[in-house]
């Protein structure tokens, strides 16, 4: 693994093996790993890791519970 990191992202499009984020980035789910159905829109916190060419892998994918900036008052 070529290090880990952390990122906050919404979702727009769920395939079977990527995520394509609201910003357009494409985050590949690492072999194994099974997500929930969720809604274009939903909030996630993702823990990736980076292939040798650069492109992310999930590597764990969670709901997150963090609002909007808009949101807040």
């Amino acid at each position: 693994m070529n290090g880990v990191g952390v990122m906050f992202a919404m979702l727009e499009e769920q395939h079977a093996d990527h995520l394509v984020l609201s910003d357009g980035s494409h985050v590949r789910l690492a072999e194994g790993l099974i997500m929930e159905r969720l809604g274009s829109g939903a909030r996630l916190t993702i823990t990736y890791t980076r292939d040798p060419a650069g492109a992310m892998i999930a590597q764990r994918i969670k709901r997150s519970d963090l609002p909007r900036l808009s949101d807040r008052t």
